[in-house]
């Protein structure tokens, strides 16, 4: 805009040039016309008074040629020797004077022959008379540059603040949003020209950029967390999967000749005298073998899926009171407080009763366990406070059960092995490893999800979600 702004003033400063010039050609063919007039007059007047003949009427002269306002501004009368006869009132004084500069200094040169055969030249100058075709057109053009100077600076300046710099804040703000950083808002929008509504429409850009690139980022942080959680529950599954094959092969190879050894112990117990060594030894190979027996039997029902008939709409409130009958005893004898907070109207869950009841049962002795670890230790989670809570809720189409202690809890490391088959972070005389795996097993074989929320001194939250059963009339409307 600022090159095509001066390249305009530029051209019309030529052309304006031009035409001073061509109007100054014409005043000086003008001028030119006018002297020969002029002298062709003179001449016409001195040969009128007859100076040739007669130089008494000199005085003539100086009257004609001294008129006030008249056309001769200065004139002088010069005789062969460059002597003055007589001028006008601004003339020099008589004496000899150089020709060569007479002729520089006056316009017209009329000559006529004096008396005596003598040879005069009268020079005059014309208040209408200019010098060069190039006077007074450079003091012209002087002004015209100096006012195209002054217009340019006046629009480079406005120009710079107007145009210039709101574009290159825009500019930079630009580059600054490509590299993914924010810009802060423009200054401007209060202007009402093209720049003001550029201005405002970058604004508005810019927030909406902005905006999109948080929300953007939300979503790709939220997707990263749910495929990271998925890639753990495949990972976790497909451990089980494998374990749960593994441990019902090693459960029916070790099941049948655990039962030929505990007969054979029984045996051995009913022959010996009570209080015997034999009596003793007996005794303590069936508590081996019964506990061996109670660890396959957990890994065969690990391995075991409900058949599809026992499958159907459970109550989540009988679950949980189902489970909680079974751990009344070992509740009232440790001293924890249990609170189910269950609502009457929760819609059922579709599933194996008593698979559904293995669970809570599962869980609810872990938060036992824990409970007791916690309040045993120093500092235990809760501030040794003994205390587990069991609720549920309708989440849309899902029932969640959650069941909360006030244990140690757990850390990363142990959260990232805790549905590992075997693996238990309690004494080898109470933990088998098989409890969240067995929770775990029966909760994907049902189409749910189970997660764990704990941290180091802060107690353990499990969630169990389940699909809610359909009713006829839901089935009805499908």
């Amino acid at each position: 805009m600022l090159t095509a702004t001066v390249a305009v003033m530029a051209l019309v400063f030529v052309l304006l040039s031009v035409w001073l010039f061509a109007e100054k050609w014409s005043a000086r063919l003008d001028v030119h016309r006018y002297r020969r007039s002029l002298e062709a007059a003179l001449g016409s007047t001195t040969r009128s008074l007859g100076l040739s003949r007669n130089l008494d009427r000199l005085s003539e002269l100086r009257e004609i040629l001294d008129v006030p306002g008249g056309a001769i501004e200065e004139w002088i009368l010069v005789d062969e020797t460059g002597r003055i006869v007589t001028g006008g009132p601004q003339a020099p004084r008589v004496g000899l004077i150089d020709v060569q500069a007479v002729h520089m200094r006056y316009d017209v040169s009329v000559p006529f022959d004096a008396p005596r055969g003598r040879r005069w030249r009268l020079f005059a100058r014309s208040s209408g008379l200019g010098g060069t075709i190039f006077g007074g057109m450079g003091e012209m053009l002087l002004v015209v540059a100096l006012g195209t100077l002054f217009l340019v600076t006046m629009l480079y300046g406005l120009m710079d603040r107007l145009v210039l710099r709101p574009l290159s804040e825009v500019v930079a703000a630009a580059q600054k949003l490509e590299r993914g950083g924010v810009p802060g808002k423009l200054l401007g929008e209060e202007r009402f020209d093209e720049v003001g509504t550029l201005l405002r429409s970058f604004n508005r850009m810019a927030q909406e950029v902005g905006e999109t690139r948080r929300t953007l980022e939300s979503r790709v942080a939220d997707a990263v967390s749910q495929y990271r959680g998925a890639q753990r529950q495949l990972a976790v599954a497909q451990r089980l999967s494998a374990t749960g094959k593994l441990a019902a092969g090693i459960a029916h190879e070790i099941n049948n000749p655990l039962g030929g050894m505990m007969n054979a112990a029984r045996s051995i117990r009913g022959s010996a005298t009570d209080g015997t060594r034999e009596a003793e030894y007996a005794e303590l190979i069936l508590d081996g073998l019964d506990r061996i027996g109670r660890t396959v039997q957990g890994m065969l029902q690990f391995s075991r899926a409900a058949s599809p008939e026992d499958v159907g709409p459970v109550s989540v409130e009988s679950i949980v009171e189902a489970a909680r009958g079974f751990c009344l005893h070992r509740l009232r004898e440790e001293g924890i407080e249990l609170d189910v907070s269950v609502p009457g109207g929760l819609p059922p869950v579709t599933g194996e009763q008593h698979e559904l009841q293995q669970v809570v049962l599962n869980l609810l002795v872990n938060a036992i366990d824990a409970v007791v670890e916690g309040g045993e230790g120093a500092g235990g989670g809760g501030g040794g406070e003994k205390r587990i809570s069991v609720s549920a809720r309708a989440e849309g189409e899902r029932v969640e059960m959650l069941v909360c202690d006030t244990g140690p809890g757990m850390d990363e490391t142990t959260l990232e092995q805790a549905f590992d088959i075997f693996f238990t972070t309690k004494g080898p005389e109470t933990g088998t490893g098989l409890g969240l795996s067995v929770v775990h097993q029966i909760v994907s074989d049902h189409g749910g999800e189970v997660s764990l929320e704990s941290k180091p001194g802060e107690g353990t939250t499990v969630t169990v979600s389940l699909s809610a059963a359909r009713s006829a009339d839901d089935g009805e409307k499908a």
